[in-house]
């Protein structure tokens, strides 16, 4: 799969040219990291720059993290619109790419309370979209083995192998589109591949509880008898129960306890369509 022929960054490639500089690829987060992981499986081992239990909305940056970003010869991130606090850090970085300014990456809009898009803005959960996920791990074998020649054959078949496995789970086709409810609106890549559509979300900030105005409007305009509703492990449970018939399931798009990403992807996808199948 020939996607980055010709993308090769001056100082990322640099490195190909030092014996003695230590190979350290840094991913910000867990999902990109797991990508990382799989590419770089037997040449490598990549550093996780987040820990786990953390997402890129709550990034507190420490200075021994700016230290590891300034010495890695890779760096890999979403960009400012989820990491905000590597902004700073990262924009001008010569060993940095974020994965939101690059032209191949499929972007979706932010979408209001009642799933209708948001111009001129971009929801920044881009590794859900299993295209995405993919154009990732062929970045990193390409910029990879332009900085490792003798490797770059290994980085290839390591991105080739993680491609098939997440096609493979991921191309399966559901009947029916089935309709769902979000706490806040983080699984909009996922929804193609899941036969999903988004109803409704409760708030826009996941920091901020959802007004009485929006309660009152999902009671009244429910999708099914008993509409799943996707959270984060943080969402109030009592404020949930007040939509009560619902069925509500944690879904941890962060991928916080994959090993993998193609399991982890797809447990995500598995959670969500099981709740919205199952019988009212």
């Amino acid at each position: 799969m020939r996607m980055l022929i010709g993308l090769c960054f001056t100082l990322l490639c640099a490195a190909q040219g030092s014996a003695v500089q230590a190979r350290s690829l840094v991913a910000s987060t867990q999902p990109l990291y797991l990508i990382a992981q799989a590419v770089t499986q037997g040449i490598e081992q990549p550093q996780l720059l987040i820990p786990a239990n953390q997402d890129g909305h709550h990034l507190q940056i420490k200075p021994q993290d700016r230290q590891r970003l300034q010495q890695a010869d890779f760096v890999l991130w979403i960009g400012a619109a989820y990491e905000a606090a590597l902004d700073q850090t990262l924009a001008d970085a010569p060993n940095a790419v974020a994965l939101s300014q690059l032209k191949g990456i499929q972007r979706l809009p932010l979408r209001d309370l009642n799933a209708q898009p948001r111009p001129n803005t971009l929801d920044p959960h881009l590794w859900l979209a299993p295209y995405n996920a993919i154009f990732t791990a062929h970045l990193i074998a390409d910029i990879r083995g332009k900085q490792y020649p003798k490797d770059a054959r290994k980085y290839q078949a390591n991105a080739q192998r993680f491609s098939q496995k997440l096609l493979q789970v991921s191309t399966k086709r559901y009947t029916k589109t089935q309709p769902y409810w979000a706490y806040h609106d983080a699984y909009q890549y996922l929804e193609h591949s899941a036969g999903l559509r988004l109803a409704a979300a409760l708030t826009a900030d996941p920091e901020l509880p959802p007004t009485a105005q929006q309660l009152q409007h999902l009671r009244h305009n429910r999708p099914s008898l008993r509409p799943c509703i996707f959270t984060e492990a943080h969402a109030p449970t009592a404020l949930i129960q007040k939509l009560t018939p619902v069925r509500q399931v944690m879904i941890d798009e962060t991928m916080r306890d994959a090993t993998d990403f193609v399991s982890g992807w797809q447990q995500l996808r598995d959670q969500m369509r099981q709740c919205v199948d199952a019988p009212n």
